[in-house]
């Protein structure tokens, strides 16, 4: 007897191209921030992270593409794209090929997705940005690059969570790691400056002071005082500062 196969089945089996490309992003985006040294900003379904406290957020393009879109609302100053001319062959790591990308910059270069379901995101091509810095590389192992299922999925992500800091070389080296993280430091702002700090110039009634100007490094600093009034000390204030369109493999 025939076995008979359910049309259904097949259809529910059948996993879209653009749920693919998310589930690689996912665990694409993990690998490369956990091999970093980022921390998670996010949840597991944004691959929003983070260094020393500047965001980062990690998107991946495979199929030797490297265009990809991104919503300028919810991204963070500094992206990392991580792009693949490689297609996975047995035991392979893939190697992925590393841009650090400022949002100004995809927002300039950037034009408006013909996507009607995302309205204000934006089609970015790495190559038209051209202030883009090369990172280096990563190679991920091919045992993630074969998941298309939700449950295999999380399943994934639990395991990267769990890899070691030896495992997590064999991803990123040294080089590259450093490199993406100065990249992404970059991006914060400034801390405010610390050290001695002028104090407004005091306001000295018409009566002169008797007593004689005091010698101080900061007198040239000062507004000189007006004509006519006398001679006036120099106040030293010391303040502490405190210290169709492409599929995206991102999951945003």
């Amino acid at each position: 007897m025939n076995k008979t196969i359910n049309p259904f089945e097949l259809k529910f089996q059948r996993t879209p191209g653009g749920l693919n490309a998310n589930t690689r992003g996912k665990t694409t985006g993990t690998l490369l921030g956990r091999a970093c040294g980022a921390e998670r900003a996010g949840d597991e379904n944004d691959n929003l992270w983070a260094i020393d406290g500047a965001s980062v957020r990690f998107h991946s393009v495979s199929g030797g593409k490297s265009t990809f879109t991104l919503n300028p609302a919810t991204e963070p100053p500094r992206l990392i794209v991580a792009l693949t001319l490689d297609k996975s062959e047995g035991n392979k790591p893939l190697r992925y090929w590393l841009y650090g990308l400022t949002l100004a910059a995809c927002t300039q270069a950037g034009r408006p997705a013909k996507s009607k379901s995302a309205p204000g995101r934006v089609t970015v091509s790495v190559g038209q940005i051209r202030d883009r810095s090369e990172l280096g590389y990563a190679d991920l192992p091919a045992q993630y690059a074969t998941i298309t299922t939700v449950p295999d999925r999380d399943a994934a992500l639990s395991r990267i969570d769990e890899m070691t800091a030896e495992e997590l070389s064999t991803i990123m080296d040294a080089t590259t790691r450093e490199k993406v993280r100065a990249f992404v430091l970059a991006g914060r702002e400034a801390a405010p400056a610390t050290g001695p700090t002028l104090s407004p110039p005091v306001e000295v009634a018409a009566e002169t002071v008797d007593a004689a100007p005091v010698e101080s490094e900061l007198v040239q600093a000062a507004e000189p005082v007006s004509a006519g009034s006398g001679p006036v000390p120099v106040v030293e204030s010391v303040t502490d500062g405190d210290g169709d369109e492409p599929k995206n493999e991102t999951a945003i």
